[in-house]
Order: structure tokens, then C-alpha cells, then sequence
């Protein structure tokens, strides 16, 4: 006899002692902890004693999970209800330990023993009484599986196998609480593939898991009845989902015989079929897209299901597989369509459609019918699903013959297909388009089970990837595979991709033994353009030579495959609707004239360097057969990107030529606009480094960019760049080489106008209508944001100048703006004690929330935009969750109004300084305070006598990136700088006696700005 066994018999006489032990002190339920002490208690001596069989035996049964249970095993004394009241203070009925326990009462089938001896415990007389009556052992196989979840329902579950095998009805062997448990799942479908019953104990723990749906789910499937009951009476039934709380629950106090009649009967419920797959590991939702696709099958004002057909219509690796999946679990469609959930998956070679036709029959029938052709089959397929609410999920559709015989009947049927060729699909049929992700949804899946943080660095890299879900997940992969088996830390691995993609392309992530449905990158891609002939393929590779992210003109794309394959408009147009109807094109609009590429697609082409892209680049241009001076006004694309086509095709010579022609700068200004001009002029300048007229003209162009914006004509334009090029005498050359050229009337410069900037001066940005209060830029350069006295809040790109957002607040003043590190979100400050966040990135929305009772005087964001920091009147120091809107903490340290406040880059670090100059720092997830100092509004020495009120004193502070440095400037014109770690001064000094109205510090704390009282920074 092994060492097991022996065990084994040892445990009956322990669990009969545990069981007297839990019976006799019923004011406290120590029923678990007494079941595991009855199950340890033979052999704890000997694993005290560090047997080597007990100990490998422990081993055996619990595998990687068996050291915690000997070190908890070797802690126990000699009285099992002592020790018992030990485990439920350490709390063994959760977590992983729990888990590893109920391993050996698995094992043992240990807790049909306990529960016997349980009830013969509690009702001993009734028990003596059924001693003698006993139904003989059942000669059948057991028709019913009782089961808990959880173990909250384990007696409950204890009680029934008692009470039902006195009645004569036999049940399966007992597995509850088990969840986690790889066994688990394996051991339930096993005893629901042979069940005709199944009682499952409900409680609040079971009403809320995902694990008790999938069950219902599957006994469903196989045509077991299903029979909830429970015994407490405050259940919150409202939790589970319609499609189970239809269904009858049985109150066992009040209910018990009609659940033994049930239990007698048969169980004549037809299968219901949920072919559907479990949603995948990391699911991310996209609600605009399922709202979409929902609102097409599901009619949520009446609650019904619609009997339409749609398709998704996507490339490969874009989520329209697992788009199908998260509606076919819905709850909504789980009601309506309640005969079940087909699914077929075509693929492009599906072979004999008879066999998916066989099969899905079988599902709905029960039966393997004997048909031996198509026809008979989908006869009797179109009489199973006719007047049953189904849906068919129809996936991965290549060909309009694959698909046709899955149309046949179902009058009350709805139909999901997917494919990547709308040629294949029926004119009748609702098609929906799958493309990328909205960068949240892309942030969040690149971001699974990684570390918080770097939320800008991510959105970074998950633009660069095209938002394409195919990609974001094996990138997700790498970075977890980095960061958690070899320890690197999140930015390093971030790095690592953006450097594999700038190296290896998009198949950088490729998996090299993917299987099945999950393709790597470079095979999904190339599955879809297998669709095109070698032709078409040639054309598609040209598209290569075009910017990423463009709209490409119809008339553009006839220029160069007529040069490169003789097609004309018509052979141009057919061609983009093809690829379009392949889904290898983003967009192909046909009354605007353009098509798009998609990013990924594009990325692909031109790592595939499958064409010579400087010789296409050359055939377009040579298309033109026209000077670019003279180019028509229409052609907007080729005034755009001209200068991409001149350097990729290495006419340089003709570019700076080009660039340099004065009349070729003013059309540009006029078509395009100044900074197109601009950005012609910083290609040449990169082309051309030894040429120093560009970088004057450009700088002069730059700085005149507000004068010229206003300019409605061409001579105007040509006056006012004149007026601010005559006076330097490079650029004066160029005037008069095109002097002749240039539009008419002219009003030139004979000298240098006296309101020409500062030449540090980069732009002059004009859209307020009054005076500018407050104004920030992001830590990368990108954006800047300014408010005015009107409540006109504009974010400005501060590369070409241009406004790219705007809003108007009408109900109260700005006092205050910031704008994230990457010019994502925007916070502003309003002096009736609001803050308002705008999201610029997704949906550009402006929320609002009442921060505080009083004005806000200052407000801050962290580089993420993941936390605000806002400082009022009140004297009381904010810090807010941005995603919620909810207030992490709030300090009060300040006796007077609080003027200035700042964040650090990552969030961790505030400051905040007062109107008598008090500055303080806090460390904003502890509140504990790191720093304080005392800060003067003028220099100690009496040099001035100026009386001033409180409203008059103003009193800024600024940290550093890391947080470790701070300064803090004062209307009296005192600058002051600290390090907080070591809270030593660095200096303090005058910057100017008429006021220091704001201050700053750059990334490391090494250089103070301050906006001075005389005019100067």
C-alpha cells in the first residue's frame, strides 16, 4: 500500500472528529478550516518531523504549490480546534493557498466525507433512522451534478448530496471549489457530458463570476437542465444577465419537492449551441465600433433581435474575428437570438462545404445525418434553423461560392460574415468597415500587463504602428517578455521597439512558429496581396513613393501608372476599386477623387523595397512635363509634396533652384500658406547645408508668417515678403533676379522697415481678440496654449503656427492653462472654482469638474496628463485623478491664498506657494511634505517705499522635470532656487525690482527663465 493510501484510510477517522469539533462550536464556521486540519491531521507529525515520504507524497499531490502547505503544516500545535482557528485567522479560504488546499481535498475526495459526517452530526436521529432504510447503491450512472462554485456554497452543496442519494436520486462526485485550477474545467465537462442535471448552488460569489456564464454556457450546449438554487434570502439576483435569470430558481427551504419531482423526470430541452470561442486573453473593447456593428442585429429600444446580414470588412490582423466573438457574448444578443450561436470558420481553401454543413446540422439536431451530397444537406440545415432565433457567425470569407450555401433559410436568423474582399459579398448584404484602433483602445492593448507609466512614449509607438491590433498585440509580447522574464526596465524596452521597427519594419514582432489564426505580420500581409495578380501587384508596390498618411489624387496616381503600366483614367479607377474591395486601401472615394493607404500597409511596402523607388519617384515627375513655377493651382497634392518627389528622386540641384525662385515662394504662400513655404525651405536647407541664403529667408518668412497669413492677393503677398527680405543681401539677389516676374502693383522697400522683430524672435502667433493672460508650452516643442481676457482658449502647433484647437469659455474667466509633454491634454483654470480638461488627441472634448469653492488661481499637468494639480483662494492644494476626475489628495499647509503651484514630470512631486511666500512641496501619493521655505517679496534693504495690497502680491513657483530642484519668483522681483532633497538654497537674489511675473526650469533644474517687470526674460 502506497504512502497515499494509507493517508487515505487514516482521513475518515480524522474528518468524523473535525466534523464533532465544527457541529459543537456552531457560533463560529470554522467548517473549512476544520476539513483541511482533518484531512493533515494523520501525517503532520510526520511532516513536522520532515518524513521524507510524508513530505514527497505532499509533493506529488500538489506540485510547485506544495511548500506552503508544508510550511503552514509544520506551524501547527496538538489541538486541531486551536489550530483550526489559526487558519482562519491567516484567511486560508482565499488566494493562492486556498487553491493548493483544495488540491487534497480533491484528491481525497475528501469533502463528501466531511459533509456526511456533517449532517449525521447535526441530525443524528434521522440519520440512525435512514440506517436502516438506506436505498440500495444506484445501479445507473449518476444523472446529476451538484456543484458550488464557490466555497461559500460548499455546505449548501454538502447538504444536497445528502439529502438527494436519501432519495434515491444519484449525483456525481463532488468538485466544487475548484476555480483556478487547471484540473477544473476538464473534470466539469466531463461529468456535464454525462449529467442530465445540473443543480448549482447559487451565492453572491457565484452571481458575479464569469466562470458560472461559461458553465451555463456549456451545459446548455450538451442539453443538460439546468437547476439554480439557493437558500439565503438576499441574494442579488439584478447581477447576472437576462438570459440566465429566466430561468427558475429553486428556494430549497420552500421548494424542495418540486425539485425532487423535476429530478425524477427527464430532461427534454433541445442543445442550445454556443460555438463561439472564449473572448481572448487581454481583451481590449472598441465600444464605437461594437455600438456600430450592434446596432445592426440588436434594436436596444425594443429589445429585439434583427434578422439582418452584415459583414465586417477589414485587412487581415484588424479585429474582426474577435469583433464577431465579443458580440456573440454579449448579453443583449445572448437573449434575443436564445436557440443558440452557430459558428463556421471558410478560411481560403475550406474543401468540401458538405462536411461544416454535416457538422452544424449534427449540432442543432443531435443527429450525424447519413446525407451523402450538398443538396439534401442544406435542405435539412434551412428546415433546422427555420423559426429559430439564431445567429451565424460565418468567418474568414474568401469566396462568394464558399459563402452562398450559409445563406440558405433561417427566417428569424441573424448573420455576422467577416472577410478582407467585399467582392465576395452579396449586394444586399450590410457591410462595416474594421480598420485601426482609436489610440486609446491601441494604448491599451500594447499596454497589457505591463507597468504604469510613460503614457506618452506609448501613444508614440503605438501611432507608429498604425494602430493596427495585429501588431499592437505581438509588440505587447515582446515588451512583456522583456520587461518581465528578464527584468528590463519599460523605458528600455519602449526604446528596443521603436528601434526594432526603425531597423526591421513592421516585422520586426513577427512570431516565427505562429499557428492557426495568429499570423505573424509579414504572412498576414502577404495573405491579402496573394489576392492580386502580378500586374496589380506591381501597381500596388508603386504606391510606395507616396507619404504616409496622404490622400492621393486620382489625376496623381493616373500620371504615374500610366508612365509605369499605361493605364488611363478608367483603367486607374478600376484598379483603386478592386484593391479597395480587397481592403488594401484605408479609403477610395470616388466624388472627392483620392485614395489612402493604410499606415501598416504603407510601412510594408516600402521596407519590401520590391520596386526602385528613386526611378518611380523620377517617372512621376517626368510625367508632369511642366515647370513646377507654372503648376495649376488644382493640383493641391503636388504644391504639398513636390519637394518629397525632388529628393527622393535626388534632384537636388532643381529643388534649391526651385526653392530660390521668389514667384515660386509667393504662389506657394497663396495656394498652400506660409508654412508650406516654410517647410520647402527647411528641405532645402537639409539638401543643401552649405547654403546660406535658405536659413535667412526662411527665418525672415518665419517671423513675417502673422503679416503674411492676412495677405489675399498675390501682389500683396509679393510687397510684404519684399518688405522683409530687401534688407538682408542674399536674399535681395533673389528678389532681383525675379523682380521682372513678380505680380503687379508693387510697393517695394527701398531700406529696412523700422518694425522688423528681434532676431531671436521664431513667430508671431495672432488669433485672440484680447489680451493674453497665461500661456504654456508642452515639454516636447509640439503645442502651445495660450488664454486670453475674452475666455478664448487656443492650442497652437508651434511648428507651422496654426491654431489647432480652439474653444470659448462664456461663463467665467481663464486664469490659468498647462498642456502635458506631449500636447495631449490641456488643463485651464476658471475663477468660479472649476477646472476643465481637454482631450486633443481622441475626441477633443472638453469635461469640466468644481475643484474647489473659490477661484482657481493656478493649475498644473504631469507629462501623461494623468494628474492635475490646482492651487485656489480657499487656500487648499488639489491633486486629481484626470481619467476619473476624482481628488487623489488635498493638502492645506497654506494660512493665505495660494498664487502659483507646479508638477513634476512623472506626477510624484507638487509645489505651491502663497501670497505671504510660503513655498511648499509634497510628495502627492504619501502627503507627506518634503520641503518648505520662506520666500520675500523684495530684497530686505530699503531701497523703495511702495505701499501694495494683497490682490497686488503675486508669488510663481516651478520644478524641475525630476522634481529635484525648485524655484519660486515674486512680484517684488525676488528669485529664489532650492534643491528639495538636501532643502539647501542655491541662491536668491533680484532679478528685477519691478516684479518677477513668472519663472521656469528646464529638465534638470540647471536654467532658470523669469518674465521680468522692464520688459525682458
Amino acid at each position: 500500500m502506497s504512502y497515499s493510501e494509507q493517508w487515505q484510510t487514516q482521513i475518515t477517522d480524522s474528518l468524523t472528529e473535525c466534523a464533532k469539533l465544527a457541529v459543537a462550536n456552531n457560533k463560529v464556521d470554522l467548517k473549512y478550516e476544520l476539513l483541511i486540519v482533518g484531512i493533515f491531521w494523520p501525517i503532520r507529525q510526520a511532516i513536522r518531523n520532515f518524513d521524507l515520504e510524508a513530505i514527497t507524497c505532499v509533493n506529488q499531490i500538489a506540485g510547485e504549490k506544495a511548500r506552503p502547505v508544508l510550511r503552514l503544516v509544520q506551524e501547527w500545535g496538538d489541538d486541531p480546534l486551536v489550530v483550526a482557528q489559526a487558519l482562519a485567522s491567516q484567511g486560508v479560504r482565499r488566494g493562492e493557498i486556498s487553491k493548493a488546499l483544495n488540491q487534497f481535498v480533491v484528491h481525497f475526495d475528501a469533502f463528501t466525507a466531511y459533509a456526511r459526517q456533517l449532517a449525521n452530526q447535526v441530525r443524528p436521529a434521522a440519520t440512525a433512522a435512514l440506517a436502516h432504510d438506506e436505498p440500495p447503491p444506484p445501479t445507473e450512472p449518476p444523472r446529476v451534478l451538484v456543484f458550488a462554485l464557490n466555497q461559500d456554497g460548499a455546505a449548501l452543496v454538502g447538504e444536497l448530496h445528502q439529502r438527494l442519494r436519501a432519495a434515491g436520486i444519484a449525483t456525481w462526485s463532488d468538485l466544487s471549489s475548484l476555480e483556478g485550477e487547471r484540473t477544473w474545467w476538464s473534470q466539469i465537462t466531463q461529468a456535464l457530458n454525462q449529467v442530465d442535471f445540473l443543480v448549482l448552488a447559487m451565492t453572491e460569489a457565484a452571481l458575479t463570476s464569469h466562470l458560472i456564464r461559461r458553465l451555463w454556457r456549456y451545459a446548455r450546449q450538451q442539453g443538460v437542465c439546468i437547476y439554480p438554487i439557493f437558500k439565503a434570502d438576499d441574494l442579488h439576483f439584478e447581477l447576472l444577465p437576462r438570459w440566465i435569470r429566466q430561468v427558475h430558481f429553486y428556494n430549497v427551504k420552500l421548494e424542495w419537492s418540486k425539485l425532487l419531482d423535476d429530478l425524477k423526470g427527464s430532461c427534454e430541452i433541445p442543445r442550445i449551441p454556443f460555438m463561439a470561442d472564449d473572448m481572448p486573453e487581454n481583451f481590449v473593447e472598441r465600444p464605437a465600433l461594437f455600438e456600430q456593428t450592434l446596432a445592426h442585429i440588436f434594436d436596444r429600444e425594443q429589445e429585439e433581435g434583427l434578422t439582418n446580414i452584415i459583414a465586417l470588412v477589414g485587412p487581415t490582423g484588424y479585429g474582426k474575428t474577435t469583433l464577431a466573438t465579443a458580440l456573440c457574448h454579449d448579453e443583449n444578443i445572448r437573449q434575443v437570438f436564445d436557440n443558440g450561436i452557430l459558428w463556421v470558420t471558410l478560411g481560403e481553401y475550406p474543401g468540401d462545404l458538405y462536411r461544416p454543413i454535416i457538422d452544424l446540422i449534427e449540432i442543432l439536431s443531435g443527429e450525424r445525418p447519413g446525407f451523402t451530397g450538398l443538396d439534401a444537406a442544406l435542405v435539412r440545415f434551412g428546415e433546422l434553423v427555420t423559426d429559430r432565433d439564431l445567429l451565424i457567425v460565418i468567418d474568414d470569407v474568401w469566396n462568394a461560392a464558399h459563402l452562398k450555401p450559409f445563406l440558405q433559410g433561417g427566417n428569424r436568423c441573424a448573420r455576422i460574415i467577416t472577410t478582407r474582399n467585399a467582392e465576395t459579398l452579396p449586394l444586399e448584404v450590410e457591410t462595416i468597415k474594421v480598420g485601426p484602433m482609436l489610440l486609446d483602445e491601441a494604448v491599451a492593448l500594447l499596454s497589457s500587463d505591463l507597468p504604469d507609466g510613460y503614457l506618452a512614449e506609448r501613444r508614440r509607438l503605438a501611432r507608429r504602428m498604425g494602430e493596427w491590433p495585429l501588431l499592437l498585440k505581438l509588440t505587447n509580447g515582446t515588451l512583456r517578455d522583456r520587461v518581465h522574464k528578464h527584468n528590463e526596465l519599460l523605458p528600455a524596452a519602449l526604446n528596443y521597439a521603436y528601434h526594432a521597427l526603425d531597423c526591421q519594419g513592421l516585422t520586426a514582432f513577427d512570431v516565427g512558429h505562429s499557428t492557426g489564426r495568429r499570423r505573424a505580420v509579414g504572412q498576414a500581409l502577404e495573405i491579402s496581396l496573394r489576392l492580386l495578380d502580378s500586374t496589380e501587384r506591381a501597381r500596388y508596390n508603386e504606391l510606395a513613393i507616396f507619404p504616409d498618411g496622404v490622400n492621393i489624387p486620382l489625376a496623381v496616381l493616373e500620371k504615374l501608372w500610366g508612365a509605369t503600366g499605361g493605364l488611363d483614367d478608367f483603367d486607374t479607377e478600376d484598379l483603386c476599386l478592386r484593391l479597395y474591395e480587397l481592403c488594401l486601401l484605408a479609403q477610395f472615394d470616388l466624388t472627392s477623387g483620392y485614395i489612402r493607404l493604410h499606415k501598416a500597409m504603407h510601412t510594408y511596402l516600402n521596407f519590401q523595397k520590391t520596386s526602385d523607388l528613386a526611378a518611380l519617384h523620377q517617372q512621376l515627375l517626368d510625367a508632369y512635363r511642366v515647370a513646377w513655377i507654372d503648376l495649376p493651382a488644382e493640383d493641391v497634392y503636388m504644391w504639398t509634396h513636390l519637394f518629397c518627389h525632388l529628393v527622393a528622386a535626388g534632384r537636388i540641384s532643381e529643388l534649391v533652384a526651385t526653392v530660390e525662385d521668389v514667384v515660386y515662394l509667393v504662389n506657394k504662400i497663396k495656394i498652400r500658406g506660409v508654412y508650406y513655404a516654410e517647410s520647402d525651405l527647411l528641405t532645402a536647407e537639409a539638401a543643401s547645408p552649405n547654403n546660406q541664403r535658405l536659413p535667412l529667408v526662411r527665418r525672415a518668412l518665419s517671423q513675417a508668417s502673422h503679416l503674411l497669413a492676412r495677405c489675399d492677393t498675390l501682389d500683396q503677398i509679393a510687397n510684404t515678403l519684399q518688405s522683409r527680405l530687401v534688407h538682408l543681401p542674399p536674399a535681395a539677389e533673389l528678389l532681383a533676379a525675379a523682380e521682372s516676374r513678380l505680380p503687379k502693383p508693387r510697393l517695394t522697400a527701398l531700406c529696412a522697415v523700422p518694425d522688423l522683430p528681434d532676431s531671436t524672435l521664431i513667430r508671431t502667433l495672432k488669433g485672440h481678440d484680447s489680451g493674453v493672460l497665461t500661456c504654456a508650452v508642452s515639454g516636447d516643442g509640439s503645442k502651445i496654449v495660450s488664454a486670453s481676457k475674452d475666455g478664448c482658449l487656443i492650442v497652437w502647433d508651434a511648428v507651422t503656427g496654426a491654431p489647432c484647437f480652439k474653444l470659448q469659455e462664456s461663463e467665467a474667466e481663464i486664469w490659468s492653462c498647462d498642456i502635458s509633454n506631449d500636447g495631449g491634454n490641456v488643463v485651464y483654470a476658471l475663477n468660479d472654482g472649476r477646472l476643465v480638461l481637454v482631450d486633443l488627441q481622441v475626441e477633443r472634448q472638453a469635461v469640466a469638474w468644481q475643484a474647489h469653492h473659490s477661484s482657481v488661481m493656478s493649475c498644473a499637468i504631469n507629462a501623461d496628463g494623468s494628474i492635475v494639480v490646482s492651487v485656489s483662494k480657499d487656500q487648499s492644494v488639489k491633486i486629481w485623478d484626470t481619467k476619473t476626475r476624482t481628488k487623489m489628495l488635498e493638502f492645506n499647509g497654506h494660512t493665505r491664498t495660494i498664487t502659483g503651484c507646479d508638477i513634476s514630470a512623472d506626477g510624484t512631486t507638487v509645489a505651491a506657494i502663497s501670497n505671504d511666500g510660503n513655498l511648499k512641496i509634497w510628495d502627492s501619493y504619501t502627503g507627506r511634505e518634503q520641503f518648505s521655505a520662506k520666500m520675500r517679496l523684495r530684497h530686505a534693504g530699503i531701497n523703495q517705499l511702495t505701499f501694495v495690497s494683497q490682490r497686488d502680491v503675486n508669488f510663481t513657483c516651478a520644478l524641475s522635470a525630476d522634481g529635484a530642484v525648485v524655484a519660486a519668483a515674486s512680484s517684488g522681483g525676488m528669485v529664489g532656487v532650492w534643491e528639495v532633497a538636501s532643502r539647501r538654497e542655491r541662491l536668491t537674489f533680484v532679478a528685477d525690482p519691478h516684479g518677477v511675473s513668472d519663472c521656469d526650469l528646464n529638465e534638470d533644474g540647471s536654467l532658470l527663465a523669469g518674465a521680468l517687470g522692464n520688459n525682458l526674460l
